[in-house]
């Protein structure tokens, strides 16, 4: 199965209502299972983690035990043969070739980061990302750069989704292909 790990804002990973605490209750296979990135995956959890299509892990950006989180449930995911593929917030998808780039090893990080344009589109410190974007680099895990651009992600704050242009609305995907 491919297992996106969607590296999102902490509102991806947790649904209305539920508690930081979340996670601990195995979910059926047509349930949501939530999974804190800050909470440990235990090896019980892993046979429900790899049934599912896509499993969505967020964070607090600047919290550095998130993103200790992420890559030990990632590591976890990968040791137990689960065929995975990242996604990432931090990326735009106009960068994709960027983040293939450095995947594939043609390019280093400071190259990755300026061509990305990192600093200016995300901002929040790499090191957090890095050992997570490591790791993929070398057990060969593909990275998706999923987030819109800067300038979309402006236009919609402050005019609304409908002030972009069919072409940049083509680019978003609908809430069920998520």
């Amino acid at each position: 199965a491919l297992v996106a790990g969607l590296l999102a804002a902490c509102g991806a990973a947790v649904r209305p209502g539920a508690a930081s605490s979340a996670g601990s209750a195995l979910a059926g296979p047509d349930q949501d299972l939530v999974v804190s990135a800050a909470q440990a995956v235990q090896p019980a959890m892993l046979d429900r983690l790899a049934e599912r299509r896509a499993i969505f892990m967020g964070e607090v950006h600047n919290r550095p035990e998130h993103h200790r989180g992420q890559l030990a449930a990632i590591r976890a995911l990968h040791d137990y043969g689960v065929n995975l593929a990242l996604g990432l917030e931090a990326f735009q998808r106009p960068f994709q070739s960027d983040l293939d780039d450095y995947a594939a090893g043609r390019i280093g990080e400071s190259e990755l980061l300026r061509r990305s344009g990192y600093k200016e589109r995300w901002g929040f410190d790499f090191g957090l990302y890095r050992a997570i974007l490591e790791f993929a680099r070398d057990k060969g895990i593909p990275l998706v750069a999923l987030n819109a651009t800067k300038e979309q992600i402006q236009t919609v704050s402050r005019d609304g989704i409908d002030a972009l242009s069919q072409e940049h609305r083509r680019t978003i995907p609908n809430p069920p292909e998520l």
